[in-house]
């Protein structure tokens, strides 16, 4: 650096300038300093006028350099001197090929030559041997120890064996492997592969197996025109190109990256690539070298005044000599550099800043231009009116060597972008060399205008000058305006489209409302429907079975009654006590009814008195014995206490009490047990509690059924038979009478194990004590159809008469078969019938069907609803079995609907008798069926019967008869 004038002045500390190009001003210590600025680096050039186009080195200190023209030197390295060699025959230098590759190998220089040979030079002994190659060849390398790869003048690719002297091509679809570009350079990496840069793409050779892959555009290259190679120690391979600056390409990965201009680099086009012994690479092109580091960021320029001998160098002239030292080739001779020590010299160590020193613009409140020239560091936002939008900067760089060569980029960052830390991604204007920036029509809005620098020598500030800028617009063009002028209409709309959006929302709530109104009164009115169908269901059937329970009394009472009429003295007293036990049982069953409507108007109350209960509860179980007895059952009293002083009703303990047992009795099969267990429990609150369970070894009720027992006109189907059984009433009646009492009924039963059912009633001593001990008359057993007479008369077993093999007695009667589960009405049918018939009395269907097979009588009269098997079975059983199929049957039944007739009749029965029925109505029946009976087997036994065609109307009309 070199002062040019110097001037006291007495200025205190300051930096300016007019032409920072050129000079500076420095005002320190009192004096005035204008300086300027030249680089004395250690750069030397030769072989002037000369278009170098390649190099070599000899030995130490002497390089080979060829140049366009033919003409050959050999350079002193030492003094940078050449000479010229002589074009003789006797020399090999004067044959060397002009644009030929010359490759360095250890103490070795090899050559191709013309006439289609190949020199190797022995530096050490400075001799030469040739090779006849076959071929004219520029560009070569090695790839073995003793072949070399070699690209011809018709661009194909060769390989050459050096000791066998054997030359072959390299293969690409059976025909020499056709490059289709003029070969600029061969490189062998450190894995062995053959890279070839050309002019139409890089070229992968793998010699080993000899396949080959073009890579260029198509495959990710910014630029197929490849102008030299340079392998990086990562492996990358830098690719320099005729157009688009240097690529740094990854074998391994295929990824991209790419350096040019816009970055730094001093010109796209690219001839020569060399790397120093620090890693970075030195990098020639048509305008200077650039110098680069290992990762890619430029670090300066070379050009003419850092002592090139010229800004454009040619491609293959390029040499990096044993020593370390640099060797670049151009249209104007040789350029030597040793790189470490320009380096050292224009490798900046602090960071390239860039400064403001004036800024001009229009101020609003001033109403005028106004200039600042310091203050940057506090620098707000300047604020430009609309109608003055211009703004006028000037800055320089903290770098004044070749301030000339320095350059100027801008761009606007808006506020809402989001890349201020990724400037190398934005687009930069560059204004060349000017320290000056006006900017005038500046855009409207808020951002910041950024400046940076890049001195001669490539490198860029870190950081850019930043000025925020806001620029205001015309109020009319402003969008709060524009929203005001449209302020009422947004309104308008708004209040029309709340109100039809609101409109809308009512219609639609109301629409749903009522739609789910109309869902909820659906569901409501089918809920109401199915429980008034199952109601009904219900009811039917229990007036179906109600009025079978009504119908066998009656047809006793109404039997017994015509007996008595017509044979007083044989009836009279055994018909009266019929009568009267059917008549209470009748009646049972109507206050049975009126019972449960009473407790279920309020109208029944308790009538409680206190006594001991245990010999009561035992007195109902005993009244039960003789009945169970006469079914093969067995009653089990059972208690742990022999007095409870407790309240009860007696009247409705023995209907609850009574109801249970009489079930039990009724459903359990012989031979069979039935408890009564009585125990006394404490509950967990203290109170006293009497417990009354009621067990069976019967049937047992189906899961399904088990929750429903306690339903008024529920009916459990008998398991044997798949019917409905009761009334529906007994179980329901037993229930409320239960918690009339304050106490809980309890039930669970398995299939085929039983059923249990568990009383609980609370112990409380605060009626009137008994006076005696409670009997109940025969008036107090009305309601569980209970008397003692029942016991006697059923605990007659059925009689059966005795029959002959042919199935008439020896009285010479017919014999008839009655089956019929009631006690009462076999004794009334026994009544009405003995006197005209040999009878057999059997109690369910299937004793009948295993009696008539055995007996076969002459007629059968039974019952429809019966345990076991009921009469439709016995008779479809009877009809399809060959040995009873001719016995006429008469099914008696309660139910007189013309759905059980007609099945009846289907299942084979010859007639269908309602109860109650006529006695007279019976006799004709059974007589006219005995009659039938008698013709068919007269007929059938008659032989001119026999003779007759079967085709005769005669025997047509018997066949359909019978």
């Amino acid at each position: 650096m070199a002062g040019v004038g110097r001037h006291n002045v007495g200025f205190g500390n300051y930096l300016n300038s007019r032409n920072f190009k050129r000079q500076a001003l420095i005002a320190t210590g009192g004096k005035l300093i204008a300086v300027e600025v030249k680089n004395n680096l250690p750069v030397k050039t030769a072989v002037k006028g000369w278009a170098s186009r390649a190099m070599g080195e000899l030995d130490h200190n002497r390089v080979l350099v060829t140049s366009e023209s033919g003409n050959k030197s050999i350079l002193d390295l030492s003094t940078m001197q050449s000479s010229e060699i002589k074009r003789v025959s006797d020399n090999p230098w004067s044959k060397v090929r002009n644009y030929g590759q010359l490759v360095q190998r250890p103490g070795q220089l090899w050559c191709p030559l013309e006439g289609k040979r190949l020199a190797c030079y022995q530096q050490s002994s400075r001799t030469f041997q040739y090779y006849d190659v076959g071929q004219e060849f520029d560009k070569f390398n090695f790839i073995q120890p003793r072949e070399i790869a070699l690209v011809n003048t018709a661009n194909e690719l060769y390989r050459y064996q050096l000791d066998q002297a054997q030359l072959r091509p390299v293969l690409n679809g059976g025909a020499p492997l056709q490059l289709g570009g003029t070969a600029n350079e061969l490189q062998v990496d450190n894995s062995g592969i053959l890279w070839i840069a050309s002019l139409n793409g890089l070229w992968r050779v793998d010699p080993s197996t000899g396949d080959s892959k073009r890579l260029g555009k198509d495959t990710g290259l910014v630029d197929d025109r490849i102008m030299c190679i340079n392998q990086a120690e990562n492996g990358e391979l830098w690719l320099g190109t005729l157009g688009s600056g240097v690529q740094i390409y990854n074998p391994k990965t295929g990824a991209l990256r790419v350096l040019d201009q816009s970055m730094g680099l001093s010109n796209n086009s690219v001839v020569g690539i060399l790397a120093d012994a620090g890693g970075d690479r030195w990098i020639s092109t048509f305008d200077g070298i650039t110098v680069v580091s290992s990762d890619g960021k430029v670090l300066f320029e070379l050009t003419e005044i850092d002592g090139l001998a010229h800004r454009e160098f040619n491609r293959h002239s390029y040499l990096k000599t044993s020593d370390g030292m640099l060797l670049f080739g151009g249209v104007n001779g040789v350029t030597l550099m040793e790189p470490q020590k320009v380096k050292a010299l224009l490798t900046q160590t602090d960071l390239l800043r860039i400064y403001l020193t004036d800024i001009a613009y229009f101020d609003w409140f001033a109403d005028s231009e106004v200039h600042r020239t310091n203050g940057f560091n506090q620098l707000e936002r300047v604020v430009l009116p609309a109608s003055h939008r211009f703004i006028k900067l000037d800055f320089g760089l903290s770098d004044y060597s070749a301030p000339e060569q320095c350059s100027f980029a801008y761009r606007l960052l808006h506020d809402n972008e989001n890349n201020p830390d990724h400037e190398g991604d934005a687009i930069w204007t560059n204004i060349g060399s000017s320290s000056e920036l006006l900017l005038n029509d500046l855009p409207v809005g808020s951002y910041t205008i950024l400046i940076r620098g890049m001195n001669a020598n490539g490198q860029l500030t870190e950081t850019p000058l930043a000025i925020p800028v806001r620029v205001q617009e015309f109020f009319y063009k402003t969008w709060w305006f524009y929203l005001l002028c449209a302020l009422p209409f947004l309104l308008g709309a708004y209040f029309w489209i709340r109100r039809l959006h609101t409109e809308r929302e009512r219609l639609e709530a109301e629409v749903t409302n009522r739609t789910q109104q109309i869902l909820r009164d659906k569901a409501l009115i089918e809920e109401q429907a199915a429980k008034l169908q199952e109601l009904d269901e219900l009811k039917s059937r229990f007036f179906t079975n109600i009025s079978h329970e009504f119908r066998t009394p009656l047809t006793v009472i109404s039997g017994m009654a015509t007996q008595i009429r017509q044979q007083p003295g044989q009836w009279l007293e055994k018909g009266m006590e019929l009568i009267q036990r059917n008549s209470q049982q009748l009646l049972s069953l109507i206050n049975q009814i009126l019972d449960l409507r009473k407790l279920e108007s309020g109208a029944l109350a308790a009538n409680l008195v206190r006594g001991n209960i245990v010999p009561y509860l035992r007195y109902i179980a005993e009244s039960f014995v003789q009945l169970a007895q006469t079914k093969g059952l067995r009653i089990h009293v059972l208690a742990n206490a022999d007095t409870v002083d407790m309240d009860y009703d007696p009247e409705k303990m023995m209907h609850i009490l009574s109801n249970l047992l009489s079930n039990a009795v009724k459903y359990t099969p012989a031979p069979g047990d039935i408890y009564l267990q009585i125990d006394r429990r404490h509950s967990e609150t203290g109170r006293e509690h009497l417990l009354v369970q009621v067990k069976d070894s019967g049937q047992g009720i189906s899961a399904e059924a088990l929750p429903h027992i306690f339903e008024l006109f529920y009916q459990v189907e008998d398991l044997a038979t798949q019917k409905p059984q009761g009334s529906g009433v007994g179980l329901a009646l037993t229930k409320e009478l239960v918690q009339l009492l304050n106490g809980t009924i309890e039930v669970s039963s398995k299939p085929g194990e039983g059923t249990r059912f568990l009383l609980s009633f609370p112990i409380t001593r605060e009626a009137k004590i008994q006076e005696g001990q409670y009997i109940p008359t025969v008036e107090n057993t009305a309601h569980t159809g209970i008397a003692p007479e029942i016991a006697k008369t059923q605990a007659a077993p059925a009689t059966q008469a005795s029959s002959t093999g042919s199935g008439q007695a020896d009285s010479g009667k017919p014999s008839l078969l009655i089956v019929e589960d009631n006690a009462d009405v076999r004794l009334y049918l026994s009544a009405c019938l003995e006197p005209y018939y040999q009878l057999l009395l059997v109690k369910d269907g299937q004793e009948g069907i295993d009696l008539a097979i055995e007996a076969v009588p002459d007629l059968i009269v039974s019952d429809v609803m019966m345990p076991v098997k009921d009469g439709f079975a016995l008779c479809e059983a009877l009809k399809n079995d060959e040995r009873t199929s001719h016995i006429p049957i008469v099914l008696l039944t309660a139910k007189a609907d013309f759905e059980s007739r007609l099945s009846g009749l289907r299942r084979g029965a010859d007639a269908y008798l309602t109860k109650p029925f006529e006695q007279e109505e019976l006799l004709v029946r059974l007589e006219q069926l005995l009659v039938l009976r008698t013709k068919l087997q007269e007929r059938y036994r008659n032989p001119s019967f026999a003779e007759s065609p079967a085709d005769s109307e005669a025997v047509q009309a018997e066949d359909a008869l019978f």
